[in-house]
């Protein structure tokens, strides 16, 4: 379905290919681009949004290995994908057009597993779940992407994580 400038659904468009195993969708908080991982591919496809719906827009940009979540900052200048499969979290700029560039000394190790990641609502910090190792990361995060692992984690949790949610 296409969306219009107003949030409601347009007629229906032509799927646009995602890889073979699209498995988590982020949207940029201005609207103008979607990205989509895929987990088998290893890599994040970007579309661009308009008024009569998606468009590719720049392909597809490598990550490590099985992504999964995916995570966009506030200001909507950084991309975190957590990479299942490689035990860590990519790090990218999202450049003019969406297109995106890694980070400095991406990607970052973190628990075993990680599925799912989320911002806090300054951007300043980035929380993993890492489902294998049973477990949340915490990070704190650069102007620029860089990761630094907050004093004292990961923290332990009673079962293994799959969301996370984060309260101001």
């Amino acid at each position: 379905m296409g969306i219009k400038s107003d949030g409601t659904l347009g007629a229906p468009q032509t799927p646009l290919a995602a890889g073979t195993s699209p498995s988590f969708v982020a949207v940029t908080p201005s609207n103008q681009f979607v990205y989509v991982s895929d987990s088998t591919g290893n890599v994040v496809f970007v579309f661009s949004v308009s008024s009569s719906g998606l468009a590719a827009a720049g392909g597809s940009t490598a990550t490590g290995t099985t992504p999964s979540g995916l995570a966009i900052d506030p200001a909507g200048k950084l991309l975190f994908v957590a990479n299942k499969g490689s035990n860590n979290v990519s790090v990218f700029s999202i450049g003019s057009g969406g297109a995106l560039a890694q980070a400095s000394g991406s990607p970052f190790a973190t628990g075993t597993a990680p599925v799912f990641l989320i911002t806090d609502t300054s951007g300043n910090h980035l929380f993993v779940a890492d489902q294998g190792s049973g477990d949340l990361g915490a990070f704190s995060v650069s102007g620029s992407g860089s990761l630094s692992q907050v004093s004292g984690s990961p923290y332990a949790v009673q079962t293994n994580p799959s969301w996370i949610a984060v309260i101001d």
